[in-house]
This record gives C-alpha cells, structure tokens and sequence, in this order.
C-alpha cells in the first residue's frame, strides 16, 4: 500500500490541508478494503485470529515475488490456511495514517475506529505470529477451524518467515520493546540481515537464504526506506544514516 505512504510523505511536507481532504476519503476506501470490512473484500479469510492476507488476489504479500515462505505457501497450495504478517503489518500502519489524517480532519469517530483497528491488528501479531525461538514474526498456519495452528517452517523446522517479512511488525510499531530490541540487533548485524550492500531481504544465517535469489537474498530499495523510517521513529539515527549512506552510495 505504497499510496499510503506517499500521501504521509507529501502531508508531513505540504501541510497542504486540500490534498489531505481530498486524498482521505479514497485512501479510507482502499483501507476498508485492506481490512477486509467492505463486503466484497476476503482479505480476512476463514480465520478467525484477526490476521489477514490478500492470496485471493495476488501471488505477493509484500512485493518479494521468491521470498521463501510465500514460495512455499504457494507451492504447498497453503493459500486458505496461512496468513504472511507483512501484510497485516502495513494494515497497522496505514490504520494509524489514517487515525493521525482523521484527527487533523476533526473526524472523532474514524479516528478512535482506526487506533482501535491498529491495536485489534497489533493484538493479532504478538498473540499468534511472534516465535520466540526464532526472534522473528512467523507465517501462521490455521486448522479447519480457521484457528491459528503453529507456524510455517522449512524442512529442518525452522521459522520459514527469518527475514523483513518476520521483522515487519517493527516499521509498523506493533513490537515489545524486547521483541524491537532482538530485531534491531538482526537488523544490523552481518551474520543476520546487514550486508555490503544493505538489508538483505531473508536472514543470513537460515538454511534457506540464497546469494543468488531474485528477493531470497537481494537487497531491495522499498524495504531499505520502510527500516530506515522506522530507524528515526525509534531514535536510531545512526543506523538510519548507515541505511540511506549505504543505498545513495550504492545507488550512485
């Protein structure tokens, strides 16, 4: 939902109260639709955790087309009974856009609705995704029941998810300040997701990370921008700077 984020960008630094006016009602149906309320929306599924997923509509849950558990989702035909957690994190995080937007606009009502959206999506993320073994946010599985039922794990038995996917709960503020402290730690450490060239898009260290992957592996510029945001909301400002440092030189 890059739109979301391109409106914040352009509010933040217009201040332009026409734009803001304007862009709100469209944005607030696009995220109806994300949160699965409208009625033609299945972005829910038959879960029943609160988490959601877009599979009924696209192959991606966050724009890394190889990235190892969605792979696996897909050639596992998993698709009805696993949720991703990026995209129940970005729903947090458009949520609270849009809480802020509704606020400025004096709507009282959206605004209360969606804070209380981001903290019944945030509840859903640390109650059934965060795996404390692998310090990361899972891929949940469901049972028949749309119950959630265990994480999804590669063949060894890891955590399928070790990656900006297992850590994107980070850039949405739904984390314990301990789960944030474990994940800026993999973030900016080179035997976990820091590389020469950035933040590696799966973990270093998992049985499943490939030098020669598409997204497994690569460093890609949409998520560098996501951490780097997140570095300065939580005073990070040196990590940050190392961030974009390593992106503009790269890049150049």
């Amino acid at each position: 939902p890059v739109q979301f984020y391109l409106f914040s960008e352009l509010a933040n630094r217009t201040g332009d109260t026409e734009l803001i006016r304007y862009f709100y009602p469209k944005l607030k149906q696009y995220y109806e639709f994300m949160a699965g309320r409208s009625a033609s929306s299945t972005m829910r599924g038959p879960n029943r955790d609160g988490l959601i997923r877009s599979w009924d509509y696209f192959y991606n849950s966050g724009g890394w087309d190889d990235y190892p558990p969605q792979k696996a989702v897909h050639e596992q035909r998993l698709e009805k009974r696993c949720t991703p957690v990026v995209t129940t994190a970005h729903a947090v995080r458009c949520a609270r856009i849009l809480a802020y937007t509704a606020h400025l606009l004096a709507h009282g009502e959206d605004a209360d609705r969606l804070e209380k959206d981001a903290e019944r999506f945030t509840r859903a993320l640390q109650e059934h995704a965060w795996d404390e073994g692998a310090g990361y946010f899972g891929y949940v599985l469901h049972d028949e029941q749309g119950r959630a039922a265990g994480f999804l794990r590669d063949a060894s038995g890891v955590n399928h998810n070790m990656g900006l996917g297992g850590a994107s709960p980070l850039f949405a503020g739904a984390c314990t300040a301990e789960q944030a402290e474990g994940l800026w730690e993999k973030l900016a450490s080179e035997e976990h997701l820091w590389s020469a060239c950035g933040l590696s898009t799966v973990d270093r260290s998992a049985p499943y990370y490939r030098r020669d992957g598409y997204w497994n592996g690569a460093v890609r510029m949409p998520y560098q921008w996501m951490v780097f945001k997140a570095a300065l909301d939580a005073g990070k400002t040196g990590f940050a700077f190392r961030i974009a440092d390593t992106a503009l030189r790269l890049w150049q």
